[in-house]
Order: C-alpha cells, then sequence, then structure tokens
C-alpha cells in the first residue's frame, strides 16, 4: 500500500508540473512580408505560383492572398510565360512546360517591388516499376503495405 501511495504522488508531481508559456513578443506587430510558392514542372498542367503575405505565427491556417501581383516565367532563351491569377493568390500557367537542364527565372512584381528567383530544371531519373509489400508485425501490430520504387539510373554524360 505505501508503494501505491508513493507511486500516485510521483505520477501526480509529473502531471502538475510546471509549464512556461512563451509569448512571441516581436510576432504581435509583424511586418507582412510576400511569400512566394512556385511549382514549375514537366507537365503543363501544373504551372503554379502562390503569392501572398506572411502571417501570425499563431494563425498559421490563413493567409492574405495578393491578388494583384504580375508573375511570370523567363527561360534562358528569353521566352515568358505570363501566369494569370486563378484565385487565393495562385496564379497559373498551362502553357508553359519545363525542360530537364533549362534554367528559368522567376519573377513576381507587388506594387513597386519585384521578386527575383532562378533555377535550373533537373533530369529525372526514369521510373522502372512501382510494387508494394506487406509487412506483418507481430511484436506491437504495427503491420502496413510499405511501397517500393524502381527507379533507373542513367548516365549524364
Amino acid at each position: 500500500m505505501k508503494q501505491f501511495i508513493i507511486l500516485a504522488i510521483f505520477l501526480l508531481m509529473i502531471c502538475q508540473g510546471c509549464t512556461d508559456i512563451y509569448d512571441f513578443p516581436e510576432t504581435k506587430n509583424y511586418e507582412k512580408y510576400p511569400v512566394i510558392e512556385a511549382l514549375l514542372t514537366d507537365n503543363s498542367n501544373y504551372q503554379k505560383v502562390r503569392v501572398s503575405y506572411s502571417t501570425w505565427l499563431e494563425d498559421s491556417l490563413s493567409c492574405e492572398p495578393i491578388d494583384n501581383a504580375l508573375v511570370k516565367i523567363v527561360d534562358i532563351t528569353g521566352d515568358t510565360a505570363i501566369f494569370e491569377y486563378s484565385g487565393n493568390g495562385w496564379y497559373t500557367n498551362n502553357e508553359i512546360v519545363a525542360l530537364p537542364e533549362k534554367e528559368y527565372k522567376l519573377l513576381v512584381q507587388i506594387e513597386t517591388t519585384i521578386y527575383q528567383a532562378s533555377s535550373t530544371m533537373i533530369r529525372m531519373n526514369g521510373l522502372d516499376s512501382l510494387s508494394y509489400s506487406f509487412h506483418k508485425n507481430d511484436y506491437d501490430n504495427d503491420s502496413a503495405y510499405y511501397p517500393i520504387l524502381y527507379a533507373g539510373i542513367s548516365d549524364p554524360n
């Protein structure tokens, strides 16, 4: 009985431990900054750029979209793709297709400020096959299906 009381007191002490809530004072009156997310692929249906403002740390589920930005992508040859606003901060273009080993520059103009980034599309290795296997775990009932991806290796030279 004495061990039970000691165990109960010990558990009560753990459950009633002290916690300090840290208040981020620098985020209470934060300055909004543009947040630009871009997705450029080799499939013309998936070219999109999202332009929004940063949000307060405790309000991370919502963002303020920017609907009046000028968004375009320019490739190394000078070809330009203009992105059109499609809602909730997203800008899309279904005409451009990114090609491997080609450099692209993203230009976003918000009011009088221009933001830019550049990147080169990497060459993807071929997907040989995709399968799955079932692994049974008798110890903790954590059995599951696991995907197996077989990718080919290509020589870049």
